[in-house]
């Protein structure tokens, strides 16, 4: 065969919804899958097994005044102010392109 369904489950606890998943990127090797989702979670897949390698709550590092700082007040950053436990984000992921370090970077709440 020359084509191949795999399954990629991200765990939730029982009775959660699992989150949205935002973004996706393959490794330049095609080892790695780094999936970014909406509760803050950057997760790498290894893509011939699809199992979870590691997960990394990118959203708690993220500053939260970070993007913040020059938009004077407006009133969508009002709100989320006042929702600051919410997780932002993963909206972008991108590999390093140079295949012999692996390297991620990801972008978290707006963009």
């Amino acid at each position: 065969p020359t084509a191949r369904a795999v399954r990629y489950e991200t765990p939730v606890a029982e009775g959660e919804e699992p989150p949205m998943i935002r973004c996706l990127s393959v490794s330049p090797n095609g080892q790695f899958l780094a999936s970014g989702a909406s509760d803050g979670y950057v997760r790498l897949w290894e893509v011939q097994t699809s199992r979870l390698l590691r997960s990394w709550d990118v959203s708690a590092l993220a500053d939260g005044k970070a993007g913040g700082e020059d938009d004077n007040g407006e009133d969508e950053d009002e709100s989320e102010s006042k929702d600051s436990n919410a997780p932002k984000p993963v909206v972008a992921l991108e590999w390093n392109p140079n295949g012999s370090h692996h390297c991620l970077l990801a972008a978290v709440g707006k963009c």
